[in-house]
């Protein structure tokens, strides 16, 4: 490799991208980070400023394997967010078929990937729940929403083999209320969101599925009080493990969704029972909501204690 830091960021004698680690950052007298030592595969250390390694990353001349480059451009460390073990990770880690369920207002034999709403809770996906809570995906087939009134359950066998998932039951609260706030973008104090972001944003790419809570409009709302700083995680984590809203089963990855097959599907017979069920299981959420707020007013941490332990981190 060339001397310079960015003849080797370029890498002059070959097409192939750097892979390297970030071994220190280095900080400015107002404790601003303005570069990092990067340590290559091959044992060469370079220091380099903090923009010239984002563009680096940007434009895939270097990867770092314990930093990324997120979206709204900042380098965020790996070692910052405790993701679960792998055992925990892989919450199917056998090679088994499961059956999955999805309801709409369209018969969908074929999910394609990449389709969808980029502000769904855990942004672009397949969204659908097991075999066992087919009865949610009635009622999601007949909410509100479902101007046809005909709805739909599509099921599909699912093969889990070499598929991750990320399983939200078995992480802290916290970062299920970042990444469901960074997709679903509720009117929040985005400076708030985004210090938030720097230390429990999950980088879902990690993943092929996910597992975990529903955020309908009603945990929307909840969110926007946590950033807010007007009530507690535990307010939160409580309201969702009462189960109204139920899991949901997410396919994000390319891969998961060749792993999809058997499509069969059924109409709701009973479209109106459906969607009052729908309707009656956001008010018992809203009920239940408020009261988990009231219950743990002095119970969990509010934003401020987590933006507190961050800055205390930088």
């Amino acid at each position: 490799m060339q001397s310079s830091n960015k003849q080797w960021l370029v890498c002059e004698d070959t097409d192939e991208m750097i892979q390297a680690t970030c071994i220190e950052k280095n900080r400015d007298s107002n404790n601003k980070i303005v570069s990092y030592k990067i340590k290559s595969k091959s044992g060469d250390i370079k220091t380099i400023p903090t923009n010239d390694l984002k563009n680096a990353i940007k434009n895939n001349k270097i990867t770092i394997n314990n930093l990324t480059l997120t979206s709204d451009n900042r380098l965020l460390e790996h070692k910052q967010i405790r993701y679960p073990k792998s055992s925990e990770t892989a919450y199917y880690n056998r090679n088994e078929t499961i059956s999955i369920c999805h309801g709409s207002s369209n018969i969908i034999e074929h999910p394609i990937f990449g389709e969808g709403e980029k502000t769904n809770d855990y942004g672009l996906g397949f969204y659908t729940v097991f075999e066992s809570e087919e009865e949610l995906a009635k009622e999601w087939a007949c909410s509100p929403f479902n101007n046809t009134y005909t709805g739909y359950v599509n099921r599909y066998k699912f093969n889990t083999n070499n598929i991750k998932t990320l399983n939200f039951d078995k992480m802290n609260i916290i970062y299920w209320i970042t990444l469901t706030a960074t997709y679903r973008k509720p009117n929040i104090d985005q400076e708030s969101l985004r210090l938030l972001q720097s230390r429990y944003l999950i980088d879902t790419k990690m993943f092929d599925c996910m597992c975990g809570w529903r955020c309908d409009d009603t945990f929307s709302k909840i969110i926007t009080e946590f950033i807010n700083n007007h009530c507690t995680d535990k307010a939160i984590e409580e309201a969702i493990r009462l189960g109204h809203l139920k899991q949901q089963f997410v396919l994000i990855s390319r891969k998961s969704f060749n792993n999809i097959h058997s499509h069969r599907y059924g109409t709701v017979k009973d479209f109106k029972k459906y969607r009052q069920r729908f309707v009656n299981r956001k008010a018992e959420a809203d009920n239940a909501l408020n009261e988990c707020i009231k219950r743990n007013r002095n119970n969990g941490k509010y934003l401020d204690d987590y933006l507190g332990a961050i800055r205390n981190e930088l």
